[in-house]
């Protein structure tokens, strides 16, 4: 028992329940003795005291004795009750069991009578505690049991001798296989593993667990369940020791990770994939600005020699061939060395970088109105490539005094032109690299500005302007910041 016991005795007898309190403090010192005076004031003490006993006179004042202990087991059915009684009476005593008294006891002469009582009181203390360990210890045990059935990874334990001894619903439920067929042999193990030589591989890591070699084991095998699917699980087992008993067995918890290891495959596979074609892309940047710009400058130096000795149309035409090309290879170098992401951003004037893009622009006869102002953070040289190529295209696909107008959005900007505009079915397909309808076109542009504009994390649709010409909607822009009131 504890260091503390603490009684209730309720009689009233000031004299007699006097000499119960100093008898029973003195025979254990580890009883503490309240009183009580009738049933009632027992019953308010009781609800205010926590107490391990009652000890009650059948005679009382307001009630009966055994009346007392109906109440009392109202409230607790378990609580050590010993009643005392002047007289032997087999009816009391009957009445007294049938109500659920631990202890009944006949009050005699002499001070022996007390050590009985201080006897009786601790015994049925003594039983009631070792009952109330052995109930949590079953609710413990019950608990245990509600989370390993309910728990939605696999859990079984398996004896010293590999024997299973518990399968849990998770663990049925993936490898199809009942615990009524498991539980209390080892030959799940050649259900799930049917080749012999994996087998044997998979019983030595669970062998060393049993045979205490190591105490924990972490691996993944494949598994061939009830209905012959291959799963791949991962295993975490440890051994079970009793410092008295020594090794009892094992206790292996798994997940299923077939899907996710597949993801991680397909991850593999395809930053396999990209980091290759990432080669190839700068192998091809290499090409592009050595082998074919050199010889291109080559022949536009030899044109403008000969442009010196005599002037004719064809070489004009060879001339904006040259242009084309030399265009066509620019894009081809912005698209090949873009990152998908940009890093370096810093605060940049809209309206600035506006005008400063137009004027690297072949306007022509074009005119640009700027109707935004404040700043937005961005990769400034992403950005010029977005503006300059949509200013390009309105030249290219417009009248040559097409008008481009750049504007505010609540959430980014807008360009827009009064040219003859895009066909609703074309507006899915302009991003997509080569795609042109202009003769001189490298069918590059809106590829380099849709990849602009995802790189910043933006998005880009193709509309309808007001006056029935193309409009781009860059929207996404929450760090776009105005100076308007």
């Amino acid at each position: 028992m504890g260091d503390q016991v603490r009684i209730l005795y309720v009689d009233d007898d000031p004299e007699f329940a006097d000499a119960v309190v100093a008898s029973l403090e003195r025979e254990d010192d580890r009883f503490v003795v309240m009183t009580a005076r009738s049933a009632s004031e027992g019953l308010d003490g009781l609800a205010v005291n926590g107490v391990d006993c009652i000890v009650s006179e059948y005679d009382l004042p307001d009630r009966t004795g055994i009346e007392f202990l109906e109440t009392v087991r109202e409230r607790d059915p378990d609580l050590p009750f010993v009643l005392v009684t002047g007289a032997g009476n087999e009816t009391v005593a009957s009445e007294a069991i049938s109500a659920g008294v631990t202890d009944y006891l006949i009050k005699s002469r002499g001070t022996d009578q007390f050590e009985r009582l201080a006897s009786r009181v601790s015994t049925a203390i003594e039983r009631y505690r070792e009952k109330r360990v052995e109930r949590r210890l079953r609710e413990l045990a019950r608990f245990r049991e509600e989370i390993i059935e309910s728990a939605n990874v696999w859990i079984n334990v398996l004896d010293t001798d590999g024997n299973v001894v518990l399968w849990n619903e998770a663990a049925e439920q993936l490898s199809g296989y009942t615990a009524d067929e498991v539980v209390g042999h080892d030959a799940i193990w050649e259900w799930l593993y049917p080749d012999a030589e994996y087998r044997a591989d998979i019983v030595d890591h669970a062998g060393d667990i049993l045979q205490g070699e190591k105490a924990v084991q972490e691996f993944e095998t494949t598994i061939t369940t009830r209905s012959g699917d291959e799963r791949t699980v991962s295993w975490y087992s440890r051994a079970i020791v009793s410092g008295e008993e020594g090794d009892l067995g094992s206790v292996a918890i798994a997940r299923d990770v077939t899907d996710r290891n597949r993801r991680i495959r397909e991850i593999e596979e395809k930053t396999a994939a990209l980091e290759r074609q990432n080669e190839r892309l700068e192998a091809f940047a290499k090409i592009v600005s050595h082998d074919l710009r050199n010889p291109l400058n080559v022949a536009i130096g030899r044109l403008d020699l000969a442009r010196e000795q005599r002037d004719s149309k064809h070489l004009e035409v060879v001339a904006n061939a040259h242009e084309r090309m030399t265009q066509l290879i620019e894009d081809l170098l912005t698209l090949a060395t873009a990152d998908d992401d940009v890093c370096e951003r810093r605060s940049v004037s809209l309206e600035n970088l506006v005008e400063a893009c137009w004027e690297g622009v072949d306007s022509r006869d074009a005119s640009l109105r700027v109707e935004l102002e404040g700043t937005i953070t961005a990769n400034e040289s992403r950005l010029r490539q977005l503006f300059e190529n949509l200013f390009r295209n309105a030249v290219e696909h417009g009248r040559d005094d097409v008008t481009i107008i750049v504007g505010d959005l609540d959430d980014g900007f807008y360009v827009e032109d009064d040219g003859p505009g895009i066909p609703a079915a074309e507006r899915e397909r302009i991003f997509e690299s080569g795609y042109t309808t202009a003769g001189n076109g490298s069918g590059l542009g809106l590829a380099i500005v849709e990849n602009a504009v995802e790189a910043h994390g933006w998005t880009i649709d193709a509309t309808e302007g007001d006056a029935g010409g193309a409009r781009f909607e860059i929207r996404g822009v929450d760090s776009k910041e105005t100076n308007r009131p």
